[in-house]
């Protein structure tokens, strides 16, 4: 019996297998070269973004950008009814607004941020005098992309008071964090948070690194770019200005306006790995780790950063202070269990406790007998949130 050929055999057949397996490997290259293409054009703009954030970081942008807001303010009336508004002019917090004008009498100013879809934001704005008749300030809690009517209200000495409002597009984020955290109430909490902002120290990423503003009501109210790593805390000094890290090399100082007045680099000797604090001179004590050991030691240094000269100083070396029990021990890390690590605490000045579960992306705030009152979930942008802890801003952004 003659045997019947097999179908992959027969001339059409292999002509239409040919022609599908030469589609799917067109295919295949075009979706390639389009991934390709996405991924180039993802990479530019993150090295757009990221020569960006280095350009703000220098004290030419800065003095650049100091003088453009003075031009364009002198060519604004800048009165109550036709105030000066623009946007981050400095390029250190992306949803704020710059805001200058004069009155005729002197009074307080206070803002109310209103943007459809999420709770409002108020807040007293800071000024040098309670009551006065030039008013420059930053402005915070714009929601991004969305239409905000802000209402600044005027009240005298006398507790009369008037409102003018303006309306802002809010600025596009250079990020993508969440502008609205999801939030969970526990029962019976009550829910009384306080105020102030919790900020959000290190949600370290592979392409721009930020610090973020969050209310208590988990929305975005702040942006604000670094050039990589992470800042670890935030120091408020008597002159008026914010110290925090802004990269392994960088230590900074913002004032209320948003301008970088210092921008320090700690050198070549050592790179900041974790913390610091003010000390009583107001100089910041870092805890650092030595740069080029051949033993890899690190966090083992504490110098100090003069706030005044940026200069650097060691002040102790662990490695000496301690040498004969650094002696007796090894770096195998195999007696001790192992436990999830990168997290916060916080006492707050009411007696409640900000708590920060790095890896798993929370932070929740608890009454002085440790039950929840309630907790937010950030999405991660690589494997933790670094530290989460709350300020009130007073005497800095707000009165």
């Amino acid at each position: 019996m003659k045997s019947l050929p097999l179908l992959s055999n027969h001339p059409r057949v292999r002509r239409w297998t040919a022609a599908v397996v030469a589609s799917a490997v067109a295919l295949g290259v075009c979706l390639a070269s389009y991934d390709n293409v996405d991924a180039a054009i993802k990479q530019n703009r993150i090295e757009r973004l990221n020569a960006r954030i280095e350009n703000v970081y220098t004290a030419d942008y800065q003095d650049m950008a100091d003088d453009k807001l003075e031009q364009e303010k002198s060519r604004s009336s800048a009165t109550e009814d036709d105030m000066f508004v623009t946007e981050d002019p400095y390029g250190t917090n992306t949803t704020s607004l710059y805001v200058y004008f004069t009155t005729d009498d002197a009074v307080a100013v206070s803002y109310t941020v209103h943007a459809d879809g999420y709770t409002d934001f108020t807040r007293d704005a800071y000024q040098e005098s309670q009551y006065s008749k030039t008013h420059e300030f930053q402005l915070l809690g714009l929601i991004p992309g969305e239409k905000n009517t802000v209402a600044i209200t005027l009240t005298d000495a006398d507790g009369k008071s008037r409102t003018h409002a303006i309306e802002h597009r809010g600025a596009s984020l250079l990020g993508n964090e969440e502008v609205q955290l999801e939030k969970t109430v526990a029962a019976d909490s009550g829910e009384d948070l306080g105020g102030g902002l919790y900020a959000i120290l290190g949600n370290d990423s592979d392409e721009q690194d930020f610090m973020f503003y969050y209310d208590t009501n988990g929305v975005l109210r702040g942006e604000i770019p670094v050039l990589y790593y992470r800042s670890h805390r935030l120091l408020f000094d008597d002159d008026g200005l914010m110290w925090f890290s802004a990269s392994t090399h960088h230590m900074v100082a913002m004032n209320r306006l948003g301008k970088l007045e210092k921008i320090y680099d700690l050198g070549s000797d050592y790179i900041l790995h974790h913390d610091y604090a003010m000390d009583s001179n107001g100089d910041i004590v870092l805890l650092a780790t030595e740069i080029g050991r051949d033993d890899n030691a690190v966090q083992d240094q504490v110098i100090k950063l003069s706030t005044s000269t940026g200069s650097v100083t060691s002040l102790v070396d662990f490695d000496e202070l301690f040498a004969d029990y650094k002696g007796s021990t090894t770096h195998a890390g195999t007696d001790v269990p192992y436990s999830p690590y990168v997290s916060s605490a916080q006492e707050l000045d009411n007696g409640q406790i900000l708590i920060d579960s790095g890896m798993k992306g929370l932070f929740g705030q608890y009454d002085e007998d440790g039950d929840l009152l309630a907790q937010f979930h950030m999405t991660l942008n690589s494997a933790y949130i670094y530290r989460v802890y709350k300020y009130d801003f007073s005497g800095f952004y707000f009165a």
